[in-house]
């Protein structure tokens, strides 16, 4: 085959390829993963080439999140020359250069924007089934501010948990929990799940006493609450008054006022929790008693 003749040839089968693709719209996504952070805007790239004229593009952005697979739903779209919004996403999602590309930004992400983004074009009367491209968007944020509880019995003996709750954070925080009085310790952590993180302090004694932080953190910032563990030995102190109540010891604290009860006499003794006003009394005060009301207790009594 001499020269002309193979020129003829590949230039007949360059020309039978282009005929072949030239009525079908091709879709090309310039990355298929991208990471921004909580509150940034992000551009979800989305390029297409076409032999026809723009006057019946079609395109269709969707979101499967993957806090609910199940559940896809069309973020924007753009249909003969009109733009359609998501009614939840209006004045955070737009096109950028509509409709010679079918990019749109995302203003002011949320956590719940990460997900699998669909790119679907079609422009008719272009042959051939819409052009499709997908990316995955991840966002990221730092802890919330996460909530401190404890559960279980103060009185000394008893089993106290800590637990550490904290509703978000991108990626998965460490939590830790800190004994922070008399000196610094740190304590074992058994998470459950990757949001909550408890302790458990078994036999509980005076030694365990004292304030408790729980830190959350991930490479984006870190969040912090607080227990302050009060260990009561559960001996009252008790008796029948008239006049000015009933006393009861909860060791080491001092001696609180019950406003709640007038007078009484105790013949036995039965654990349980109850939240009661009480009143600080300097001793020794038992006449012309003149007080405030300081704070809200729970306490144990003996009945």
């Amino acid at each position: 085959m001499g020269y002309t003749a193979g020129l003829l040839l590949r230039t007949a089968c360059l020309l039978s390829s282009v005929l072949e693709h030239a009525g079908t719209l091709r879709v090309t996504m310039r990355t298929h993963s991208l990471e921004v952070v909580q509150g940034d805007a992000v551009i979800l790239p989305c390029s297409f080439f076409t032999m026809s004229p723009l006057s019946r593009l079609n395109i269709v952005w969707t979101l499967t999140p993957f806090s609910d697979p199940r559940s896809p739903k069309q973020v924007i779209a753009y249909d003969h020359g009109q733009v359609i919004e998501d009614p939840a996403l209006i004045g955070r999602v737009g096109f950028v250069d509509v409709p010679w590309r079918a990019d749109v930004v995302l203003n002011n992400t949320r956590v719940s924007d990460a997900g699998t983004y669909r790119c679907v074009v079609s422009n008719p009367p272009e042959a051939g089934d819409p052009g499709i491209g997908q990316l995955s968007l991840s966002v990221l944020a730092p802890p919330s501010l996460p909530m401190c509880l404890w559960d279980g019995d103060t009185v000394v003996g008893s089993s106290v948990t800590l637990t550490c709750v904290v509703e978000q954070s991108v990626p998965v925080p460490e939590i830790q929990w800190n004994k922070l009085e008399p000196e610094q310790i740190p304590l074992p952590v058994n998470m459950l799940g990757d949001l909550k993180g408890t302790v458990s302090i078994h036999n509980v004694s005076a030694q365990n006493s004292g304030l408790y932080r729980c830190s959350v953190s991930n490479h984006l910032g870190i969040q912090n609450c607080y227990i302050s563990l009060n260990v009561y030995s559960g001996k009252c102190v008790l008796g029948s008054f008239r006049h000015i109540g009933v006393f009861i010891h909860c060791l080491p604290v001092q001696l609180y006022h019950v406003t709640s009860i007038r007078s009484a006499h105790f013949q036995r003794c039965k654990h349980f929790q109850v939240k009661l006003f009480f009143i600080w009394l300097h001793w020794p005060v038992f006449q012309n008693v003149s007080v405030q009301v300081k704070m809200i207790c729970s306490s144990t009594l003996c009945l």
